[in-house]
């Protein structure tokens, strides 16, 4: 079985009827001052600037199909101006393959920022200190991202449990590499307590990551040929706390990094929503992987569509640019 294939199916197959984000309102400005075309979503992540605060989340890499669903995200990311983050890189370091993970990204992305990724449990198997900067130099990525998924991994039937020394495997390897590191979960979240323990491990940024999107427990599960893995799945289907529970907790504006929102992201208000609790950027996945199975255009109209919800969710609020949001949250998240 094609893991990396079986990834993109089943996620796919998900959907999110109730989100989170429904019990989030802002507040309404009835007699907004300007223009709505002088509304300006630009944004300011790390050194990159970026059209609006939105980023393609990491999705895929390693199969055929997955060089072509990268370069239409990241030929989309090129025309909107945002950035877009790969999916692990771990399948082109051991050697299978670099379906869609090599320096032909930086060709379809242009100016774009790229974010490579891997997983920490990776980098703890590898024992490699000097390896991040080898995955960023193969799609000449201008930040890399780690990805924490311990209860991703508990459900592979051949995943990776030993996560002996993670936190200093996670300081040394963010020591040694060149580029800005962003640290994230896959969809059950980072707490307070281990976003503080990113931040003293030198990460540049965090990626909150919480439910409500992609369910890799679900899927997981599903891929298990072992039952007892397929009737845990089920029993921790619900595992994890969402994206706007998470950011209320983490209080994004005390810490001394920014955080990225990323977790059941379904359309601009919900983006405008999570800039209200503190984040600097978000990122998609699931709302534009059935666009990047079909082509660019498709991914552009998916952003295209986000960006003018986002701008309407400032001008509803009254606010000229997006990280004037934070001053308009209005009710606790659920």
């Amino acid at each position: 079985m094609d893991r990396k294939q079986s990834h993109i199916d089943l996620a796919l197959q998900q959907s999110v009827v109730t989100s989170a984000f429904d019990g989030i309102q802002l507040q309404h400005c009835a007699l907004p001052d300007f223009n709505f075309s002088a509304i300006d979503l630009t944004s300011q992540f790390l050194n990159f600037q970026l059209a609006a605060p939105i980023m393609i989340s990491s999705m895929t890499g390693g199969t055929a199909e997955s060089t072509r669903i990268n370069q239409h995200l990241a030929e989309a990311a090129r025309e909107c101006g945002i950035a877009i983050a790969v999916g692990s890189q771990r399948i082109s370091q051991d050697g299978i393959n670099n379906y869609g993970l090599d320096r032909q990204l930086r060709q379809w992305a242009g100016n774009s920022p790229i974010f490579g990724n891997v997983g920490l449990a990776n980098l703890i198997q590898w024992n490699d200190a000097g390896c991040l900067n080898d995955l960023a130099a193969r799609i000449d990525a201008d930040a890399m991202i780690i990805h924490l998924n311990p209860m991703q991994e508990i459900f592979q039937d051949t995943g990776d449990i030993n996560w002996a020394g993670s936190v200093d495997c996670l300081a040394r390897s963010i020591e040694h590499c060149q580029l800005p590191v962003i640290i994230k979960e896959v969809g059950m979240g980072l707490s307070a307590t281990v976003i503080q323990q990113c931040i003293e491990a030198g990460a540049a940024a965090v990626d909150i990551a919480g439910s409500g999107g992609t369910q890799f427990i679900a899927i997981e599960g599903a891929m298990s040929q072992q039952p007892i893995r397929q009737r845990a799945a089920q029993t921790f289907a619900g595992w994890g706390a969402s994206t706007p529970q998470l950011l209320q907790q983490a209080q994004p504006a005390t810490l001394s990094i920014p955080v990225i929102a990323s977790g059941g992201i379904r359309n601009g208000l919900d983006i405008a929503k999570c800039i209200s609790l503190g984040a600097s950027l978000t990122a998609i996945a699931g709302v534009i992987l059935p666009a990047a199975r079909n082509s660019t255009s498709d991914c552009i109209a998916v952003i295209e569509q986000l960006k003018f919800e986002l701008a309407i969710a400032c001008w509803g609020t009254g606010c000229q640019n997006p990280s004037l949001l934070p001053s308009k949250y209005q009710a606790h998240p659920s």
